[in-house]
């Protein structure tokens, strides 16, 4: 989708000037602090904040990584209302504060079920909820421990990849067991899975959206809506424009659900849920986003990280509108076809290239073409040359537009292959005169043959009759002597 205020966009990527600390290495999680510095969390090199005196990112230093790596292997980062920074690492939780941490560890605590944590969620009672690889975890800030909560022990064979709160409800994100709904006050547990209509068992977030009362599902298979009544509300998927199946991040902002995937950023309308996808060539860091690396800040800021780094802005300086490709045709090396295109029988291929004219790119929108009198349907352009090879003789159209266009084709070149000579008009008139003359003259030839025959057929009944006749004649003769002889006697 082409937009304006691209510029506000915000890219955070390692710099031997600007930021010669960052790693070259995937972020996989993001937040900031109550000073607005953002703090960032890397898949394998630890946890980076930006230090205000010094202008750059830092690396904050934990002891305990020296002796064990997997410390600095970070899976979420999460700010507190109090301001505190909970941090999920493979090795257990840290916990940041007054310039100092502490840390928690499974094998310490009864109630904490793993030491990988994927994500935290504090719900409005002063308490933290702990998505871990084998369960939830539950800290309660009043007592400052622990605890234990109803449901927890069936929540134990669950791989968590995040958590979130809404209404008294905690909705869990399995590895693959689709979406659990855990009503804290009673401890029941509801699944949502495949078998209910949803497009995957692999669920990577979700939110709830309190005005529809929706859950909105990322998976492996695209977003699925969902109601606790009417079952599936709706799916998204490529089909519906979405950049890729693999969707990693959701945030609500207004009336839009912002999110992340493996090929890009889009947003949802959560009235008609139509999909925007945004154009990953101007400026982001890549085109491919991180799973757990989303992130809204309190005053609205959105944050996606990937492969390359980070990008951050605010939703209302992206004036996101439509802007269709002008297209620009090639045919046969050529660009005139104000007379169309006419071509010999024998010339009967064409090569033909279409270049979309446009400053911005809309990724929502496909080329369509199609040759009429030869194509069934449009195709879509695939920015490769175009060939159509041994074309019949006749009358073509071709015809070019943008998917998005509602109008009539954008441009239709009229195309001409001329017929082969034995189709052509003067070629049957020649034919069919040859076929006269030649019939004329076998007639002819005919019925000379037929006077020939019939005079010598004449001819011989002529010197038949003569031969009757004379063989008439000596008879007659001799049966007069015979009467003469008779009468003698």
């Amino acid at each position: 989708m082409a937009y304006s205020g691209s510029e506000q966009i915000t890219t955070i990527v390692p710099h031997p000037n600007k930021y010669p600390h960052l790693p070259n290495e995937t972020i996989r999680a993001i937040t900031t602090d109550f000073d607005s510095r953002i703090w960032l969390g890397y898949y394998t090199k630890g946890i980076f904040h930006f230090d205000q005196k010094k202008k750059c990112f830092v690396k904050y230093n934990l002891s305990e990584a020296h002796d064990n790596s997997d410390w600095d292997r970070i899976r979420s980062l999460y700010t507190t209302s109090s301001g505190e920074i909970w941090v999920g690492t493979y090795a257990g939780i840290v916990r940041i504060k007054n310039n100092g941490y502490q840390l928690y560890e499974s094998k310490n605590i009864a109630e904490l079920p793993n030491d990988r944590n994927y994500s935290f969620k504090e719900d409005n009672e002063g308490q933290l909820w702990v998505a871990c690889w084998s369960g939830v975890a539950k800290f309660d800030f009043k007592t400052n421990k622990f605890q234990y909560f109803k449901g927890q022990e069936a929540l134990g064979s669950y791989n968590i990849r995040n958590i979130e709160y809404a209404d008294r409800e905690l909705l869990i994100s399995t590895e693959n067991e689709g979406l659990l709904l855990l009503d804290i006050p009673t401890g029941a547990l509801k699944n949502i899975t495949i078998d209910n209509g949803i497009s995957g068992n692999s669920i990577y977030s979700s939110i709830k959206d309190k005005k529809s009362g929706y859950y909105w599902i990322a998976s492996l298979g695209g977003i699925s809506i969902y109601d606790k009544k009417k079952g599936l509300v709706h799916h998204i998927s490529e089909k519906e424009g979405l950049p890729s199946h693999m969707v990693y991040g959701l945030l609500l902002d207004s009336d839009k659900v912002w999110i992340s995937t493996t090929k890009g950023i889009a947003t949802i309308d959560r009235n008609n849920f139509s999909v925007t996808s945004l154009n990953m060539d101007e400026g982001w860091q890549a085109r491919e986003f991180s799973e757990g690396a989303y992130y809204q800040d309190r005053k609205g800021t959105l944050f996606f990280a990937g492969i390359n780094g980070l990008n951050h802005f605010s939703p209302a300086t992206l004036n996101i509108t439509k802007e269709l490709p002008k297209l620009k045709i090639h045919i046969d090396d050529t660009r005139d076809f104000s007379e169309g295109i006419t071509k010999s029988y024998k010339d009967n291929s064409i090569d033909i290239t279409i270049e979309p004219i446009v400053f911005t790119k809309d990724p929502n929108n496909k080329i369509l073409y199609k040759l009429l009198g030869y194509d069934d349907s449009f195709h879509t352009f695939n920015n490769s040359p175009i060939h159509y090879t041994n074309l019949p003789d006749g009358k073509y159209i071709f015809e070019v537009k943008n998917s998005l266009a509602k109008d009539i084709a954008f441009k239709s070149i009229p195309i001409i292959i001329n017929k082969p000579f034995y189709k052509t008009t003067w070629f049957f008139i020649l034919l069919l005169a040859t076929s006269f003359i030649t019939f004329t003259s076998w007639v002819l030839v005919r019925n000379q043959n037929i006077a020939k025959n019939q005079k010598k057929l004449e001819l011989k009944i002529e010197e038949r009759t003569d031969t009757i006749n004379r063989q008439k004649e000596r008879l007659i003769k001799v049966n007069h002597t015979l009467d003469e002889k008779k009468q003698r006697d």
